[in-house]
């Protein structure tokens, strides 16, 4: 599925319709609501889109994965490219 703070626009329209917060898709089942705080969104952390998810979405939790010990050994293994980051 890759970063879902790079997928933005998708991943805070789901939240919408996974809230009950909007029409199922076309022809697509009904969806029960779900309960607040029951939603969480993991990331490797693109700082400018959890901002916005916090903003947009206060109810939605966050998990950052961190992946090594350190900083350095983190951006070895999760390359990140920050300037590619909207």
């Amino acid at each position: 599925m890759g970063e879902p703070l790079l997928n933005y626009a998708e991943v805070s329209e789901a939240i919408t319709m996974f809230r009950g917060d909007s029409e199922p898709a076309p022809g697509g089942p009904p969806c029960a609501p779900a309960r607040p705080l029951s939603i969480t969104v993991s990331t490797v952390g693109v700082a400018p889109r959890i901002r916005r998810l916090a903003q947009e979405h206060p109810e939605v939790g966050l998990a950052v994965s961190l992946h090594a010990p350190t900083q350095a050994l983190r951006e070895r293994l999760v390359p990140r490219g920050s300037a590619m980051w909207p």
